[in-house]
């Protein structure tokens, strides 16, 4: 269950610079194992995923070239984090938590 008025890190914010990124879902958040992404045909590929710690601190970083296998995210700590996506001309943020 998650709560309202977490802080977001440094570096990170909410503003969203995107035309296609609207789209873009993750799911089952909460996370156990796996995450994976909803998103329209033309965002499968060249996207760049960080996850950074309430710090602000880079826990993971990777290119993804194909989203439709999904994300392992088991080596994180039960937690809350952040998750950019990024790609040519925009970006969005996603709070996470990792159970």
């Amino acid at each position: 269950m998650g709560t309202y008025g977490d802080a977001l890190p440094p570096g990170v914010s909410v503003k969203e610079n995107f035309n296609d990124l609207k789209t873009f879902k993750i799911y089952p958040n909460p996370v156990v194992i796996k995450l994976y992404f909803e998103f329209g045909s033309a965002l499968a590929r060249d996207l760049n995923l960080t996850i950074c710690n309430t710090l602000g601190q880079i826990v993971y970083t990777k290119k993804m070239d194909d989203l439709n296998e999904g994300m392992d995210v088991s080596f994180l700590m039960a937690g809350i984090y952040f998750l950019k996506v990024e790609r040519q001309g925009g970006q969005k943020v996603f709070r996470l938590v990792k159970e």
